[in-house]
């Protein structure tokens, strides 16, 4: 049997590493995986700053991998993203997930979270998150590793993890019989 080829919209570490790990558990035991990263871009900032650019990000690039890699079985693109909290002045971090197998495409959010005030005044001053991150800590490639999960956390949470168990949901969800989700 030929291994099932996912491509990710990204060659981020830590999103490979999250998706390497939700592809062996809902494949384990049923067939071979290969996962391919591909950088392709999102269409909109690199800190979006609603969650509406949020999800055109992922939608773009899921349809630019999938011109990209037509013949792979799974097309997964995740866009992280930031919003203005209703009853707040800061932002929470909103990440989307969209995946599709061929026609089928469906959508998993992650949890969202409320920033710190120092984050979110610097997002909302329109600093970059990678550059707001490093004037905090000092650590230049923060969004690669612990991003600002990590920040908020004080890196209590793994980033792959945060991302691991949304990406078990959309691939199970697109690993089940049509019709089966409505």
């Amino acid at each position: 049997m030929k291994p099932i080829i996912i491509v990710l919209a990204s060659r981020n570490e830590t999103k490979l590493l999250a998706l390497k790990q939700a592809a062996e558990q809902v494949f384990n035991g049923i067939c071979e995986t290969k996962v391919v990263s591909c950088e392709v871009d999102s269409g909109v900032a690199s800190t979006p700053r609603t969650f509406y650019q949020t999800e055109q990000g992922a939608e773009y690039r899921l349809q630019a991998l999938k011109a990209a890699y037509p013949d792979a079985d799974y097309h997964i693109a995740i866009q992280g993203g930031f919003d203005r909290r209703d009853t707040s002045a800061c932002y929470e971090q909103a990440c989307v997930i969209q995946a599709a197998k061929g026609a089928k495409s469906i959508r998993v959010d992650t949890m969202r979270y409320l920033l710190p005030k120092d984050l979110s005044d610097l997002i909302g001053s329109n600093v970059d998150a990678a550059d707001a991150l490093k004037q905090l800590t000092g650590d230049k490639d923060t969004r690669i590793r612990s991003g600002t999960l990590g920040y908020v956390t004080k890196g209590t949470l793994n980033r792959a993890d945060f991302l691991r168990d949304p990406l078990i949901v959309a691939l199970s969800q697109l690993k089940a019989p049509e019709g089966a989700y409505v």
